[in-house]
């Protein structure tokens, strides 16, 4: 192959190497609390910005179904460095709460979220 075709190939495989972390999500935490392993994502895409937590069983036999716990999330939007809002939600593992900016793009979101009375958090996240 020519030299110009090699980087050509290098170039468009650094471009893509940069653009995919942005819309890859960023482990946060993962814990054993009440039986379950709880983890926590989070990522940003444009202006939308996204907290997950799921739970999946870490023994045999867990202290109580999932549905009998509710977690909670809770999402800082910041666009240009400058706080621009925030959202939360309450729900049963797996869930998420999601904060979109219509006036264009986030520049990081501050996370954080409680399962069983235990607070994991505050977690940065930069696009």
């Amino acid at each position: 192959m020519s030299k110009r075709i090699v980087s050509a190939i290098l170039c468009l495989a650094l471009v893509v190497a940069l653009a995919v972390p942005a819309l890859a999500a960023t482990t946060l935490y993962s814990r054993i609390n009440a039986g379950y392993r709880i983890t926590g994502t989070a990522s940003i895409s444009g202006g939308t910005g996204t907290s997950t937590m799921s739970a999946t069983p870490a023994i045999a036999n867990p202290m109580k179904p999932i549905e009998e716990y509710e977690g909670s999330i809770r999402i800082e939007a910041y666009a240009s460095g400058k706080y621009i809002g925030s959202t939360s939600r309450n729900g049963c593992p797996d869930f998420s709460a999601v904060y979109t900016n219509t006036s264009g793009s986030l520049s990081k979101i501050v996370t954080s979220q409680r399962f069983n009375g235990t607070f994991y958090g505050s977690f940065t996240v930069s696009a």
